[in-house]
């Protein structure tokens, strides 16, 4: 619940500022790309905490 306020209010401001500097929605794209990198990142490292558990 706290990231998804978190993200709420911290990626979109981002996706804004990099989509202006770069000067067309690519930037956005790149945002989201990070965000999913990072999320695929975290899942699979905490899959396998999980794994060496069981």
């Amino acid at each position: 619940m706290i990231m998804g306020v978190c993200g709420g209010a911290v990626i979109p401001p981002l996706m804004g500022m990099l989509a202006d500097a770069v000067g067309n929605q690519n930037g956005s794209v790149m945002v989201i790309g990070a965000c999913l990198c990072y999320l695929a990142a975290a899942s699979f490292t905490l899959g396998k905490g999980q794994a060496a558990r069981r």
